[in-house]
């Protein structure tokens, strides 16, 4: 189930709320806009809370910092 997106530099943060035995958990996807198969970036935050959408820029800047543009 995807509820909510943000987008930022031709990313896409596309979470999925997963339900199971121990409650709800917030799986934070972030997809290239040419690519929606497989995840650019997981961010591995709160497994509750939807990332804002300055955190996920902060998040896609801090990424392209330390991956050579997120290569």
């Amino acid at each position: 189930m995807n509820l909510i997106k943000h987008t930022y530099k031709g990313l896409i943060y596309n979470p999925e709320l997963k339900i199971d035995k121990d409650g709800q958990n917030i799986i934070h996807n972030i997809y290239s806009k040419y690519n929606s198969y497989e995840p650019t970036y997981i961010y591995h935050g709160s497994r509750t809370d939807y990332m804002t959408k300055k955190q996920f820029i902060d998040y896609i800047n801090l990424m392209e910092k330390l991956t050579d543009n997120g290569r």
